[in-house]
């Protein structure tokens, strides 16, 4: 490891020449650069070595100011913080928490532990590209080095930040994040007690859902954990939806078999295709997910062993993938000609309403409804 050799043969030059030990560059050492072809890194979409050539390359990005002026963190209060459990380091004048983020360094974890409470922007610098914290750990950024109290990190996504910034360009100050949020953990709202925090809880996801569904003028495919959490936001909905629906069975064919009908009488909300509007989102959330997933493995974890353990959300995630794609497939187009047309009476606008407080929600016993021949999925399942 390039980290390693550096720190052990900075150790050795200290120990070896005492007081007469010079502080040196890569830059200086080659002459003002380095000559040679040197691609980029597919991992991180780019090297360090990328601006080698020029002079200043690594070294002026080494050289970035450390001091933040009034406000933000001291190197001292940094220092406080240099345990395994607490892992703080500075890097080009930004104070990161990388505690949470130690177990996921593609480098293992004493690389970052030997700057624990530490100034690492010179080694950091040297092999890794500029945009490797704001693509790999944004949400690690926790302020500035200063002279005073610490201020927030420009927002730059992450677990420290809403999913989506629906400020539309717009700058936000997230200074009062940290005890707004401290307040609403320990605090309650307008409604008290284990039913206000269920109420919330499906208050704010469902918001969240809404802003990633509704604002998005396209969709980028990037190795971002966020984007992961988007589309995982999509199955939840459907699980929501199909465990529900899987409840119907309980209630006997009428209902479980008018469960499914309904689903074909809303094929006019499909745009022209033989489907419905949720079918086709449950696919493209689908979708979505497993091709950012695929692309967070590709980028991320793809050198490791299975051993590490690196791989074990992929596989899961592949294996669950499998048996929920069976599991719809046979749902959605399982044989069910040979038990012949199940006959029930679909409500007229959809759903029973007068059936709720029984449960008799996709079908009615009103004679006046003529009968329809539907798909015998009851049959079907058992």
């Amino acid at each position: 490891c390039v980290v390693f050799g550096r720190v052990a043969g900075e150790a050795c030059a200290k120990y070896m020449l005492g007081e007469d030990m010079k502080p040196t560059s890569l830059a200086e050492l080659s002459g003002g650069g380095l000559t040679g072809e040197v691609k980029s890194s597919k991992f991180s979409g780019g090297s360090y070595e990328d601006t080698m050539n020029k002079t200043g390359g690594a070294a002026a990005a080494a050289a970035a100011p450390v001091a933040g002026g009034g406000g933000g963190y001291t190197l001292a209060d940094v220092a406080k913080h240099n345990t395994k459990t607490d892992c703080w380091v500075v890097v080009n004048g930004e104070v990161l928490d990388v505690t949470s983020f130690l177990g996921d360094h593609p480098g293992g974890e004493l690389a970052i532990l030997t700057f624990a409470g530490k100034d690492a922007t010179e080694e950091f610098n040297m092999i890794h590209p500029p945009d490797v914290i704001p693509k790999y750990a944004p949400d690690s950024i926790i302020g500035k080095v200063g002279t005073g109290a610490a201020v927030a990190a420009a927002p730059v996504g992450g677990a420290a930040a809403p999913l989506l910034d629906k400020g539309h360009g717009k700058a936000r100050d997230w200074t009062k994040h940290e005890k707004n949020r401290k307040m609403r953990m320990e605090g309650e709202g307008k409604i008290g007690g284990w039913l206000g925090a269920l109420c919330y809880m499906v208050l704010g996801f469902m918001k969240e859902i809404l802003f990633t569904i509704v604002p998005q003028k396209n969709v980028v495919l990037t190795n971002d954990r966020i984007g992961l959490t988007r589309s995982a936001m999509f199955l939840f909905i459907f699980i929501i939806i199909h465990a529900v629906g899987n409840l119907h069975v309980f209630l006997g064919p009428d209902d479980f078999n008018g469960y499914g009908y309904f689903y074909v009488r809303l094929y006019w909300t499909g745009f022209g295709l033989q489907a419905n509007i949720v079918e086709e989102y449950i696919l493209l959330a689908a979708l979505l997910h497993v091709f950012v997933a695929l692309k967070r493995t590709w980028d991320i974890s793809i050198n490791y062993t299975v051993a590490s353990g690196k791989l074990n959300l992929a596989i899961s995630g592949i294996t669950l993938l499998t048996f929920m794609t069976i599991h719809l497939f046979q749902f959605r187009f399982g044989d069910t000609e040979q038990f012949g047309p199940y006959f029930v009476r679909p409500p007229p606008y959809y759903i029973n309403f007068w059936g709720i407080p029984s449960l008799n929600l996709f079908w009615t016993d009103d004679t006046s409804v003529p009968p329809v021949g539907v798909r015998d999925i009851y049959a079907l399942e058992f």
